[in-house]
């Protein structure tokens, strides 16, 4: 997945159009994508409508809000990760013991020389 950020402020229409980056539209999938809204203050605000290049942001007229998108990156939305169900063990590391080594190896260096 990848996004995008940004902020806007609704119009006295209670509209407000977010354009995507063209840079960014470039490298992902816009047929489908998921929007995310933060109110900066009293008021609502909602996705209305989204677009290939565009989405609608509606509500209160001078609300301000910040967005998200979160889209697929272009050629690639239907990959996915192959499954393993090999069980995973996590190593166990005696981090006291190896610095104790590593001092201790040092040491004999140190003597040696």
């Amino acid at each position: 997945m990848f996004g995008d950020v940004g902020e806007g402020t609704i119009g006295e229409d209670g509209k407000c159009y977010i354009w995507l980056d063209p840079v960014f539209a470039q490298t992902v999938t816009t047929t489908q994508y998921q929007v995310f809204l933060q109110r900066y203050g009293e008021g609502e605000c909602y996705v209305k409508e989204r677009r290939g290049g565009c989405f609608i942001v509606a509500g209160t007229p001078g609300m301000a809000f910040g967005w998200e998108v979160k889209t697929k990156q272009r050629d690639f939305d239907q990959r996915r990760l192959e499954r393993n169900d090999e069980p995973f063990t996590v190593p166990t590391v005696n981090y006291g013991a190896d610095a104790a080594k590593h001092i201790d190896d040092i040491r004999k260096e140190r003597e040696a020389a």
